[in-house]
């Protein structure tokens, strides 16, 4: 466990100073592009190349409706230059997203993809705009929206490795600043930071009363594990992995690995996805349940495929799986029942990151 000077809230009424973070205003010149918000009967977004003609283009955020219809794809990334759009995270409008983009080939493999270098990019879908917030030096890898708040807690490159960090995305007066607090490593009347640069923290997701957060937690050299964030000075563990064995290449997974946990509607639960085998490279996942105290650990959906990270509401969970027969959209309830494939493309297309829209 990494030790702190006094502890940081996930969510606070008064703005704590950042670890050195604090960024240029991104609103000052806020770039016009196409978007679309998401249309009247449409209940998801997910982040997809299902939009193109033919697998390999970027990723683009669509919308659909939980049986299937009205899909629609909601940003214009990819025409005129490269760009990759990993993940959206949904204000509680759903007009507004920040989503995390990808627009050069830092890893040198010729693609554009999630082992890439990524900003984060605030986008108002109704109004046409766009801002970043994070450049893509700062390597984010992960983005949840407070359910009911203008506040966001990201993971990326920080003072100890990577960190989990909150930051507001909204246009700052001069009572409210924009500023970003390094929740893994926090700095107090500007004492330095204590870090173990042996800790990583990564794939954070808000619960439903905006106060607590859980997350993937890799020590150095073993498999990702599920932790619950409340401050700096009080995190649990969920889930307990195996020594780290067989790295999955491009990632910081382990087979054994946990990671996207996402709360169940009452808090009380996670979904998550759990690495069993590398596959054909981008892993073989189960997804499982687990109580939030670790207990009653379920395997929801298991066999050979890759599945991605999921969401849940009082819909249920949803989820991308892919597999040699094509990339769907998968919804289950709580206990596994009730499979329903709303979405599906060819083989080789990809689903990633569904979000269900904020009610």
């Amino acid at each position: 466990m990494r030790r702190h000077l006094r502890p940081a809230a996930l969510v606070a009424v008064i703005v704590l100073p950042g670890c050195g973070q604090n960024y240029p205003n991104p609103f000052e010149d806020p770039a016009l592009i196409t978007t679309v918000a998401p249309p009247a009967g449409t209940e998801l977004v997910f982040a997809s190349d299902g939009w193109a003609n033919a697998p390999g283009r970027g990723r683009e955020l669509m919308a659909v409706a939980a049986d299937g219809s009205s899909l629609t794809r909601l940003t214009f990334c990819d025409s005129g230059r490269p760009c990759d759009i990993l993940e959206g995270a949904l204000a509680p409008d759903n007009q507004r997203v920040t989503v995390r983009r990808v627009l050069a080939d830092t890893s040198g493999d010729g693609r554009l993809d999630d082992g890439d270098d990524a900003s984060l990019v605030y986008v108002d879908l109704a109004a046409q705009v766009e801002a970043e917030l994070l450049p893509a030096t700062a390597r984010a890898s992960g983005i949840d929206w407070a359910p009911a708040q203008d506040i966001l807690v990201y993971s990326a490159q920080g003072t100890g490795g990577e960190d989990l960090f909150r930051t507001t995305p909204r246009r700052p007066t001069s009572d409210n600043a924009q500023e970003t607090v390094d929740l893994s490593c926090p700095s107090f009347a500007g004492a330095p930071p204590n870090c173990d640069v042996q800790i990583s923290e990564l794939r954070p997701r808000i619960d439903a009363a905006g106060t607590i957060a859980a997350y993937a937690r890799i020590q150095a050299g073993g498999s990702a594990e599920l932790w619950i964030f409340q401050t700096t000075a009080n995190q649990t563990r969920v889930t307990t992995a195996a020594a780290g064995a067989g790295l999955l290449p491009g990632t910081s997974y382990r087979i054994g690995s946990d990671t996207d946990p996402t709360f169940s509607p009452d808090g009380r639960t996670l979904v998550f996805r759990h690495l069993t085998a590398a596959g054909d490279g981008r892993g073989v996942w189960e997804m499982r349940t687990v109580r939030t105290d670790g207990s009653e650990l379920r395997t929801l959906a298991a066999g050979d495929a890759w599945r991605g990270a999921p969401d849940w509401n009082a819909n249920g969970i949803v989820f991308p799986e892919a597999d040699a027969t094509g990339t769907r959209l998968v919804i289950l309830q709580g206990d596994g029942s009730g499979r329903r494939d709303i979405t599906s493309f060819p083989a080789g297309f990809r689903i990633d990151n569904p979000r269900w829209l904020r009610r």
